[in-house]
């Protein structure tokens, strides 16, 4: 039984990712909690030699020309939430180095088309469930990840400041 997982098809592989724990009838995570790749047809778990830590409660998003991409996540335990990123691509994981990379667990990611990059939102931003109000933006230039970038929404201050503002214009 699993709790917690992030999955992805990636049909032209005909690969399954799953990452969460795993846990016994009684509910206690089992010695195999983590990650799994997982193949088509006969599902045999496989392990490569780089592999993220086990997590659950991360985010995963298939990048045209790159891969799936997972990102953060939380312990099997509970007691930490990662602020890394790693690639599936060709049977192994890379590790992606880029500056910023958002702490987050229960979040959702997905690939922008139209603008070549990943958004992120959602999630939380540590062990105590605290919410996260941040947008997060990678790009990537061919197979190389960018910068991040963030938007935050505005503040009820900053939306009445832009409310007034509107309405003076709309009055002249």
């Amino acid at each position: 039984m699993r709790y917690g997982t992030t999955l992805r098809y990636v049909g032209f592989a005909a690969l399954l990712l799953a990452a969460g724990p795993s846990f016994s009838q009684s509910l206690q995570p089992t010695a195999q909690s983590g990650s799994d790749t997982l193949m088509a047809p006969n599902a045999a778990t496989t392990r490569p030699a780089l592999w993220p830590a086990p997590r659950n409660r991360a985010a995963m998003a298939f990048v045209p020309g790159v891969g799936v991409v997972l990102l953060g996540g939380k312990s099997a335990a509970g007691t930490t939430v990662f602020s890394d990123m790693y690639v599936w691509k060709n049977s192994a994981w890379t590790s992606v180095q880029t500056s910023g990379v958002p702490c987050l667990h229960s979040h959702n990611m997905t690939w922008d088309y139209a603008n070549h990059r990943l958004v992120v939102t959602g999630g939380y931003t540590d062990t105590n469930d605290t919410k996260n109000s941040t947008t997060y933006y990678l790009p990537f230039h061919g197979r190389v990840a960018g910068q991040w970038t963030t938007v935050r929404p505005a503040t009820v201050a900053e939306k009445a400041t832009a409310q007034v503002a509107g309405d003076r214009a709309v009055a002249r």
